[in-house]
């Protein structure tokens, strides 16, 4: 998933490229219903940040914290714009606020069941093209995932292709990459749609050549070399052939360009507006100066009302923390005695967990098994601790497995589903209401065999050489059932224990009513401004049909020479845009007269003032150009 490193870079320069139509529309004002209260930008960019705040707020106490975060922040910068500035700003940046969507992690469930598919098919491409260069290859099933087998005179070489090697999150940073070059390239709509459309084939064939060279690699010069040389780098190789591959033939079968080519424009009446205070000529529309950028009334009064609420965001976090109740110290501890089983370490460690629970009227009691350096150096975590519930009249086959991982960033601890296959089984359960604590609970594959496991997260603050911090921690509540025993009786039994552990990690403080309410609740809540926006979409639509039935019977009403001029704005093609210049030629070409620029332009601010035209600002190669539109 490295390629999300490269997003807010292409985001900047979206932005960048269409810094002139930003900057523009920011100063324009011209409201699309006049003398309205109702559609001000501000009621609506209010509106889109409470239903974000409830968005990230009931995403906040669940298991998927950090995909609802990253799927809010568009409606947070949509909002802080629109509040800010106005609408038109915000359509402005419509395209590189939805493209921070690609921020969000794809759901582990789609993975999974993309990759098995994709996995499989590449596996038999895979073997037809081994087979026909002359290997001797079979595909077989090893732990859920297609294994390619190579025979040989000596061993046979096995080589698993796993979800990870099917070439599925290649295809998701192409998805990036391809959706960028698409938007930035020239060409008409259905040729880009065509050029992104091949690159998905392309990307997989390449993903399937990479696969067999990787086995030819490992057939000849062992698998080591293959998986140091190739393995590693194919995602980005991948990546970037493929983009290539897309740009050679957009370019050289559809005439897509990816620079756009700015030309010039020419008019003769620039040099006589540059005189007067406008800010776009009056002929051609070409932006000729900005208006003078300055903090209007209210500014000051949103920029505190928009603090408040980060503010607020902030320090709506979840949990609320407090300092554990026994192993505060355990990582001074554990970096004072290297020892994994030093009587010292399992003192404080063995005060981690209740020492005794009675689950299904079985008393189960805690035995420490020791933490694991290796794996926490590996993995970047402060320590990863092992336990054992044993049952006091139970065999060790009834033995329920405990793992505490801590680390200081929440992407250090190891997460199950990354890298397993996980059944349809997997569902969040909820383990304490006030503070709200989720777990998943998902049986996942190992060997063969199926480990029913209860995951959840928490924080605390921990003791670290006589000062303190607060790390992640993971947890890990699992078993290896017999195939007699009934699955739900051991999901039952986990769960139990699982709850008894996060009872004893509560917090020593309880969260208020309020907040306790807002997390329950607020992804249900945000449907409130959601459906306020939904109204406020519809009245104007209802408003809009309203006024261009009113803009009709007022046209029956103009002179001859008004409608004439209305007809000819309404028949300016739209790809040259419709300024004064543009409608001029388009009257002279419909009635056969003549008419001079400045009684046109007369004409159209008169026609204006009655409501039945309007002037945008509209971009041209992302340059601003003030435009001539039709309200009927």
């Amino acid at each position: 998933m490295s390629y999300m490193l490269t997003i807010p870079f292409i985001f900047a320069y979206l932005v960048y490229r269409r810094r002139k139509m930003i900057r523009a529309t920011i100063i324009f004002e011209s409201p699309t219903v006049p003398n309205n209260r109702l559609y001000r930008s501000e009621i609506i960019g209010a509106l889109m940040l409470l239903a974000g705040f409830l968005l990230y707020t009931g995403g906040s106490y669940t298991l998927w914290s950090l995909e609802f975060h990253m799927a809010v922040l568009p409606i947070f910068a949509a909002a802080y714009i629109t509040v800010f500035f106005n609408l038109r700003t915000l359509r402005q940046l419509a395209f590189p606020i939805l493209f921070l969507l690609f921020l969000v992690p794809p759901p582990s469930d789609v993975t999974n069941a993309l990759g098995q598919i994709l996995s499989q098919a590449s596996s038999d491409y895979a073997s037809v093209i081994l087979n026909a260069l002359g290997f001797s290859t079979t595909i077989s099933t090893d732990a859920g995932f297609p294994t390619i087998t190579v025979l040989s005179e000596g061993a046979p070489l096995t080589f698993m292709v796993d979800p990870v090697c099917s070439g599925l999150y290649s295809l998701f940073g192409f998805l990036v990459f391809a959706t960028f070059i698409v938007y930035i390239a020239t060409g008409k709509s259905w040729k880009r749609a065509t050029a992104f459309l091949i690159g998905f084939p392309l990307i997989y064939l390449l993903n399937v050549l990479r696969i067999t060279t990787i086995v030819i690699l490992g057939y000849y010069y062992g698998v080591g070399l293959a998986m140091t040389v190739f393995h590693f780098a194919g995602g980005w190789v991948l990546i970037l052939a493929g983009t290539m591959l897309v740009l050679l033939v957009s370019e050289k079968l559809l005439k897509i360009q990816l620079f756009r080519r700015v030309s010039a424009i020419s008019c003769s009446e620039c040099k006589g507006t540059i005189s007067t205070q406008s800010s776009f000529c009056g002929s051609c529309g070409r932006l000729l100066r900005y208006l003078p950028e300055f903090f209007r009334k209210g500014d000051l009064a949103k920029f505190l009302a928009m603090s408040t609420c980060v503010i607020l965001l902030i320090s709506v976090q979840t949990p609320v923390f407090a300092l554990t109740k026994g192993p505060a110290d355990i990582l001074t501890v554990i970096e004072s005695y290297p020892d994994p089983l030093a009587a010292e370490v399992e003192a404080v460690a063995i005060e981690m967990l209740p020492q005794s629970v009675e689950l299904d009227f079985m008393n189960y009691t805690l035995r420490y098994e020791g933490h694991n350096p290796e794996w926490a150096a590996y993995a970047k975590q402060d320590a990863a601790l092992d336990y054992i519930y044993m049952p006091t009249n139970g065999s060790y086959s009834d033995a329920i497995f405990v793992g505490i991982e801590i680390a200081s960033a929440r992407s250090n601890l190891h997460r199950l589903h990354v890298c397993t296959y996980l059944p349809p089984g997997t569902k969040e359960i909820l383990l304490l209401e006030n503070p709200p604590i989720f777990a998943a609970y998902y049986p996942f594959e190992l060997r063969g065999m199926w480990i029913p496991t209860v995951e959840w997260f928490e924080r605390a603050t921990f003791s670290t050489n006589t000062t303190f911090q607060q790390k992640h921690v993971k947890f890990d509540v699992y078993t290896y059932p017999s195939p007699t025993d009934d699955l739900e009786e051991v999901e039952e039994t986990l769960r139990g224990l699982a709850i008894a552990i996060a009872e004893y990690w509560q917090p020593l403080k309880s969260w208020s009513p309020s907040a306790l309410f807002i997390s329950q609740n607020g992804t249900r809540l945000s449907a409130i401004p959601l459906v306020a926006l939904g109204l406020l979409a519809c009245l104007s639509l209802v408003s809009w049909k309203q006024s261009q039935n009113a803009n009709r019977k007022a046209y029956s009403k103009l002179s001859s020479l008004d409608q004439q001029i209305i007809d000819a704005l309404r028949q300016t093609p739209q790809d040259i845009l419709p300024t004064v210049k543009s409608i001029q030629l388009t009257f002279e070409k419909l009635s056969g007269k003549n008419i001079e620029t400045e009684e046109l332009t007369n004409r159209l601010n008169s026609i204006k003032e009655l409501g039945l035209a309007k002037q945008e600002i509209v971009g041209k190669q992302d340059e601003p150009i003030l435009a001539w539109t039709v309200q009927m």
